[in-house]
């Protein structure tokens, strides 16, 4: 039995039972009773376990479907067990995560968690403010991976899941795939990994022009420089849905039919996905599996049983813009 089983049967918050542990004067003597006659019937010891008093949780946005399912799961969660967790909006600006880092740590931030991979940087030294970071106080990145000491990560992997995709792609007679992705974030060069690997694997030996940086609202020029170059495609894989629908609405618009003519798949399984027409096929993770791993390796954190690198899968959702 842990700490978190002790204060389910007790009722109250982990905060409340680390207060009773301590020997807290705030706790009312009828609640320390309480906790106690659970203590005791259990037999209960605490252990080397940490109780984080005070959690920022950074985000560069929550506009991302996932990255907003996550912050809302877990700061629901923490609440409910009276756990001091504020969420932080940075942005995309190294700089200002930067300094939102050493601003939490200056008000006395006990662990970090990190939401989405479109927070860190592809360049390693981009995230070195993290790493000094965790050498004070335990870093949990939710959806991404950086290694350093104190850093506990868990993510999706979207390369193997973009490698798949290409393999089946491939075997039903599409040989002139694309990849867009919108930023060097490191999903999204995970993503073009995957694809580069899978084309490899596969001799499509496509050109260089098969894979685009592509900032948010240049899809239909990108797609327009294809077609007048004479270079011929038969489907496209975004590195998140938005690129996926400007691309689709695209296509429409020239009367290009999806996805018999060109199939298109997105990333992320935004709210979008399902509401636009045709509804978009897209790669994604269960959110629900990363928030449930966080939230318990924060309630029952050692640095000597917690994971620094988890992995869970990512797969197609299909949906009517794919066959």
């Amino acid at each position: 039995m842990n700490i978190y089983d002790i204060a389910d049967k007790a009722g109250v918050s982990i905060a409340t039972v680390s207060r009773v542990l301590n020997h807290s004067p705030k706790v009312s003597p009828k609640t320390y009773a309480r906790v106690m006659t659970v203590i005791d019937a259990s037999g209960y010891v605490a252990t080397s376990s940490i109780i984080f008093k005070k959690i920022a949780i950074l985000c560069s946005t929550i506009l991302n479907t996932e990255n907003a399912y996550i912050c809302e799961n877990l700061m629901s969660r923490f609440k409910a067990q009276g756990i001091d967790a504020a969420l932080h909006i940075c942005g995309n600006n190294p700089a200002d995560k930067k300094n939102t880092v050493n601003k939490c740590l200056d008000e006395k931030a006990s662990a970090f968690i990190i939401i989405g991979s479109d927070f860190l940087e592809y360049d390693s030294e981009d995230n070195s403010y993290l790493v000094m970071a965790a050498r004070k106080v335990p870093v949990f990145i939710a959806g991404g991976y950086l290694e350093g000491s104190g850093i506990y990560c868990a993510f999706y992997d979207f390369e193997n899941a973009v490698h798949v995709l290409v393999d089946e792609l491939t075997k039903r007679g599409r040989l002139h795939p694309l990849f867009v992705f919108p930023d060097m974030s490191q999903k999204c060069m995970n993503m073009l990994e995957g694809y580069r690997s899978a084309c490899a694997h596969n001799k499509l030996g496509l050109s260089a022009e098969y894979s685009h940086l592509c900032k948010y609202g240049d899809a239909g020029k990108y797609l327009e420089s294809l077609y007048s170059s004479n270079l011929s495609f038969d489907a496209i894989i975004a590195s998140d849905d938005r690129l996926a629908i400007e691309a689709t609405s695209y296509l429409m618009s020239k009367n290009i039919s999806v996805p018999s003519d060109v199939e298109i798949i997105g990333c992320g399984n935004s709210m979008y996905a399902d509401q636009f027409r045709p509804s978009l096929s897209s790669i994604a993770g269960d959110g629900l599996e990363i928030c449930d791993y966080i939230y318990k390796s924060i309630l029952n954190f050692s640095r000597d049983t917690v994971s620094t690198r988890t992995i869970f899968s990512a797969g197609l959702i299909k949906r009517d813009s794919s066959l």
